[in-house]
């Protein structure tokens, strides 16, 4: 249950297994401005084509020079999920890259496959040398180099993968990409690893992690021209290398990985929250950042805290992120329904889904489960325009006073009416629950469970266990899609 807490405090991403589209940015009070202003860096995951699109940028990409793990690549070399450093010029929510850069989080053979943990959605974890990768369905991309069916649900030991995603610690990470590359062959499978050197011998041995590697001290057949000081232990490094057995690798490469930023640099960044003292004093990997002064969005101070995905604009002074916006990038709560033709409104880029209000902002990603064409828009991407009335849509975001900012979009097959949120209010006698701003009639034949799938023996059993901040997820199973008439199944997700 720790693990299943775990990864839904980190893993609410927001990217599409597939299909592109960058919405546009909507003139309600709670839409989110996209990127830094003037020329800087971006840091964040592709979420769609045309050029790309990188927190909530649209960036033109067309002389950028491109690279991929510091190799010379095309645009056509780019794919959705990765996460790349954006740099360029900037005006509004569009922008001129001059330099695009990827590098992978790891690369191995996967060694383990975790059971996958239900709910919505689901997850699991797999490992790679002793890293702990977290998956999520519908979230986490999913891509093959080889033939065959390579998913969430179709994983095994011994593929290797390329994972793209957010350092959470030097043992886990969030995936929004995982691409299969081959199987493992010992000897001459490669091989890449980054953490914090220890058990340094002074001559040709290190570990990171669970892993021993062994390099050329005189650099013949190790590349250690990037190390400023050779290897001590403490230092934060990436390894490229070959397999040899398990748990140990020959190192062809050892390269000391500095993401330090010049003074003055204008920097939008996204990742995961590492530690946290207060607004004034937290950090996303190596980077320390000072919100104190910055515009919040959601403006709930409550939100931001160690484990939540956000992304943060602002200037680096004294080697600290000083940020002038901070934003959550991550949502808990879910609305699946259909859409009804007075739903929609183009004009403010919104939508109600069962009877609550969808707001789209620069930031929301989109998918398309019913077309291999991925929508209509000229980019070939489902956009918000390309929503009709009857489509089943599936919403996740964050509830701001009553309405959904969607982080993630999906128009899938009809299914069931979903919900899920914090409970704002509760009626023991009246038996009915307020999530998302919508009051819900519970009755005799709704099924209440707890968070481990265990039936309350009565309503008031479960009534009597909840308190307001409870995250249920109710279900209505009617065959009106549009609206609840009362709630089928409840159950506590936290």
């Amino acid at each position: 249950m720790k693990l299943r807490l775990l990864i839904l405090s980190l893993t609410l991403l927001l990217i599409p297994s597939c299909g592109n589209g960058g919405g546009s940015s909507s003139s309600s009070q709670v839409a989110v401005s996209g990127g830094i202003g003037g020329t800087g860096i971006s840091r964040g995951t592709i979420t769609a084509f045309g050029s790309i699109f990188v927190n909530g940028v649209e960036w033109d990409i067309d002389t950028a020079t491109i690279t991929l793990d510091g190799l010379p690549a095309t645009e056509d070399d780019l794919a959705l999920g990765m996460v790349v450093s954006v740099e360029g010029e900037v005006e509004g929510e569009t922008g001129s890259a001059t330099n695009v850069d990827f590098e992978d989080e790891i690369e191995g053979p996967i060694e383990v496959v975790g059971p996958v943990i239900p709910g919505s959605p689901r997850t699991r974890t797999i490992s790679i040398l002793g890293v702990i990768i977290v998956l999520e369905e519908g979230t986490t991309i999913f891509d093959n180099a080889l033939a065959g069916d390579f998913n969430f649900d179709n994983l095994s030991a011994g593929q290797v993968v390329e994972v793209s995603g957010f350092r959470v610690s030097q043992s886990q990470i969030i995936a929004t990409r995982v691409e299969r590359k081959s199987d493992v062959i010992l000897g001459s499978t490669e091989i890449e690893l980054k953490g914090v050197i220890s058990d340094y011998d002074g001559d040709n041995k290190f570990r990171i992690g669970t892993s021993e590697i062994t390099f050329d001290p005189d650099g013949i057949t190790t590349d250690l021209s990037d190390l400023n000081n050779g290897i001590e232990d403490g230092l934060f490094v990436e390894v490229k290398g070959i397999l040899e057995t398990a748990t140990s690798i020959r190192a062809t490469q050892i390269e000391e990985e500095d993401e330090d930023f010049d003074e003055e640099t204008e920097l939008s960044l996204e990742g995961i929250i590492t530690s946290f003292t207060d607004l004034s004093n937290f950090h996303i990997g190596s980077v320390q950042i000072d919100a104190s002064e910055a515009e919040l969005q959601p403006n709930d101070p409550t939100l931001f805290k160690e484990g939540v995905r956000v992304e943060v604009e602002g200037t680096i002074e004294n080697g600290i992120l000083k940020a002038k916006e901070l934003q959550v990038r991550a949502g808990e709560s879910h609305v699946s329904g259909e859409v009804e033709a007075s739903g929609i409104d183009l004009e403010n880029q919104s939508m109600i889904l069962v009877d609550i209000s969808i707001q789209i902002n620069s930031t929301t990603v989109f998918e398309d489960d019913l077309s291999e064409e991925k929508g209509s828009s000229s980019t070939g991407g489902f956009k918000f325009e390309d929503i009709k009335a009857g489509d089943f849509i599936e919403a996740d975001g964050l509830e701001v006073d009553g309405i959904l900012i969607a982080t993630k979009i999906k128009r899938a097959e009809p299914e069931k009416i979903k919900l899920k949120g914090r409970v704002q209010e509760f009626d023991l006698n009246a038996q009915t629950l307020t999530i998302l701003g919508l009051t819900i009639p519970t009755n005799s034949e709704t099924e209440f469970e707890d968070r481990f799938g265990n039936k309350f023996p009565t309503s008031d059993a479960f009534f009597n266990t909840i308190s307001e901040g409870t995250i249920l997820e109710i279900e209505d199973e009617d065959e009106d899609l549009t609206s609840i008439d009362f709630a089928d199944e409840v159950e506590i997700e936290d």
